[in-house]
């Protein structure tokens, strides 16, 4: 790869960042990321409880009881990172920018841990590397598919709580991955044990999906190991296969095996707990018989619908080379991310029912599979363009290269828009009086528009925290625009 062929790589994946920026710069602000960062009494007590030991000693029940790290994070980074900004330009566009760079932020490690488990290197400056990340960049979705494939999320606090989650787990995997399918000998010292031990105890305390999801990666990652034993040892008696095959896997995966199941049940028990959780129920034959429509919805969609038959392409292509060691690789890596993808969408009716997923899949509590989906791709096309036969290799990269410029384009389309929400807050600043009308109808830093004056008071609070109002004030969205009345409303995308 020419000097100058890497610059325009970089160039590109910068490009695509900085769009990026732009694009959450624009967008609104999650309703409640005010709660949060106060906090209100509604997270008081879960930012006191690191381990939800008030549940265990005092039976107490509180939001996100078992999701400390993710409300910790978003707290601490939103009194600390919008004050940087600060030094630059207005506590208002300072907030603005500290969402966009936490996504930012975001899409970088996706494309960092995406490229490097599927070129097999971990310096960004490589030749591998960033051929990897051209092919996985373009996919992460933070333009017109966001709603539907967005493994980086459009929300604020999905983002916060989905996507850093699925992101922790890739990285806890992704020495074991490097070892397994790269053939690479990780050296497991005491540094890097001991960064596995506290992913390992503590990706549970991220919400309800963290947990269940680690274990059925982690056991997935066992099962693959001990069929592959299985299978290099059949000269052996079966009853001695087994031993030797449970003997082969490492100590170190059964010790941190141990951690994560363990971590997990604690992490479930402690979430039972959790105020938050909804009290609408459906039966559960039900929730499974809408599972089948919310997958449609999603994979009826171009960029899903694109995504898939990239991966069908390239799966057609492995089987091809199926006598090759990686491509045998390749095509076990398909199946046991099929296999994932299958029990994971199958687990999620168990989950309960939430009136804003009324068909179970929503993009965010789908995004393990997604993340599952994009990261084969990206593994598969890198092998591909490695090896296939310069006969077809033109075909390839011009199939490739067409599919990754329409994702590319997609990324720069239906650009959010908060000029409403500025507008309106700008008014309250702006304004003289302590209790302030606006007749802008769209939601302020909330999930509803505020129609009672004193249902602001929280909001004007965490503005007094950010220095964007220097007084007390509260504010009210008048129901009667131009003589007609405007009813109340929820954000679209709550």
């Amino acid at each position: 790869m020419s000097r100058l062929l890497k610059i325009g790589i970089l160039a590109y994946i910068l490009a695509d960042l900085v769009f990026v920026f732009y694009l959450q710069y624009h967008n609104n602000i999650d309703g409640d990321l005010v709660e949060i960062v106060l906090p209100t009494k509604l997270y008081e007590q879960t930012l006191r409880n690191p381990f939800g030991e008030d549940v265990l000693l005092r039976h107490a029940k509180y939001a996100g009881s078992n999701g400390f790290l993710g409300y910790w994070l978003i707290h601490n980074y939103f009194r600390t990172v919008p004050f940087l900004f600060q030094k630059i330009t207005t506590p208002l566009n300072s907030l603005y920018m500290a969402c966009a760079t936490s996504t930012v932020l975001m899409k970088m490690l996706y494309i960092y841990v995406l490229s490097a488990m599927a070129s097999g290197s971990y310096r960004v400056f490589s030749r591998k590397f960033l051929m990897a990340a051209l092919i996985i960049c373009p996919v992460i979705q933070t333009g017109a598919y966001r709603w539907l494939m967005g493994i980086v999320d459009p929300m604020l606090i999905s983002m916060f709580a989905y996507t850093r989650v699925n992101i922790l787990i890739l990285l806890f995997f992704l020495p074991f991955f490097m070892d397994a399918y790269h053939g690479r000998k990780t050296h497991y010292g005491p540094v890097l044990t001991t960064l596995l031990v506290l992913l390992a105890i503590y990706n549970g305390y991220n919400g309800p999906l963290a947990g269940p999801l680690i274990c059925i990666v982690y056991a997935l990652m066992l099962a693959a190991m001990f069929f592959r034993h299985m299978k290099e040892q059949e000269a052996l008696p079966f009853g001695r296969r087994i031993w030797a095959s449970l003997s082969s896997i490492p100590r170190l995966h059964y010790i941190l095996g141990v951690i994560v199941l363990l971590s997990s049940a604690y992490c479930y028990y402690i979430g039972l707990a959790n105020a938050e959780s909804y009290v609408q129920q459906m039966p559960l034959s039900v929730r499974y018989s809408r599972l089948p429509k919310g997958l449609w919805e999603h994979f009826s969609t171009k960029g899903l619908w694109l995504l898939s038959l990239m991966i069908i392409v390239n799966a057609v292509i492995l089987y091809t080379r199926r006598d090759d060691a990686k491509a045998k690789r390749t095509i076990n890596l398909m199946w046991w991310t099929f296999l994932f993808c299958t029990i994971f969408v199958l687990m999620l009716p168990l989950g309960g029912y939430r009136f804003y997923r009324p068909n179970i899949i929503r993009r965010d509590i789908f995004s393990p599979a997604l993340v599952g989906m994009v990261g084969f791709f990206g593994i598969s096309a890198f092998y591909i363009l490695q090896t296939i036969s310069a006969r077809y290799k033109k075909i390839y990269v011009a199939f490739l290269t067409m599919s990754l410029a329409h994702f590319a384009l997609a990324n720069t389309r239906d650009i959010p828009d908060n000029s409403c929400e500025r507008a309106a807050i700008e008014k309250v600043v702006a304004s003289k009086d302590k209790i302030v009308r606006l007749e802008e109808q769209c939601t302020i830093f909330n999930w509803f528009l505020v129609r009672d004056y004193r249902e602001s008071e929280k909001i004007t609070r965490v503005m007094n925290l950010w220095g964007i109002l220097k007084e007390e004030k509260y504010f009210y969205q008048d129901t009667i625009v131009n003589g007609v009345r405007v009813p109340d409303q929820v954000k679209v995308y709550f």
